[in-house]
């Protein structure tokens, strides 16, 4: 009787070790394969940080070396985005598009994420381009466009972001 309980015990114990590993492993897939949106979520987070912070060179780190190559002026573009920003973060809200390819395990993914951003001086719209994986060229992984405007240049009817467009850019009114 005692034997026939120890081993009841014994297989108990190692079902709630199994069960609790692969809850464990469940977690750590999760983290592992994030969404999109996720990706494009904690991406935002990182640059309103950064433009809070007024970090020219964390926001700099977050682009791609092929895109910092390519712009002779970035850091004063940044810099002139960073002093467009001003106010603490009351919330933001917004949501991305992507593009993917996957060929032979070989993984391409661009995000372009789009945010309404609410401080406690101004409303903002902010647009960005990355590329989260590039198996052909690494050197393209980060963002390689980013642009904010007021929310009241973004309600124009002529408004449009130029995505395709490496660098860093304020959008102004147009009228």
């Amino acid at each position: 009787m005692m034997k026939r309980n120890i081993y009841r015990m014994a297989i108990i114990l190692i079902l709630v070790i199994n069960i609790g590993g692969c809850m464990s492993k469940e977690r750590q897939l999760l983290k592992w394969f994030k969404s999109e949106q996720e990706i494009s979520d904690e991406r935002v987070k990182k640059i309103i940080e950064t433009l809070e912070k007024r970090d020219v060179e964390k926001l700099k780190d977050m682009f791609s070396e092929k895109a910092i190559l390519e712009v002779d002026n970035l850091d004063e573009q940044l810099e002139s985005l960073i002093e467009f920003y001003s106010g603490d973060l009351v919330e933001y809200d917004g949501g991305c598009d992507s593009d993917s390819q996957n060929r032979h395990g070989k993984k391409k993914l661009k995000i372009i994420g789009e945010y309404k951003i609410v401080t406690t001086e101004e409303e903002y719209r902010l647009s960005f381009s990355e590329w989260v994986k590039e198996y052909e060229a690494p050197g393209k992984i980060g963002i390689y466009n980013l642009e904010i405007a007021k929310e009241k240049t973004w309600e124009q009817e002529d408004f449009m972001w130029t995505e395709e467009k490496t660098g860093a850019y304020i959008k102004e009114d147009s009228y």
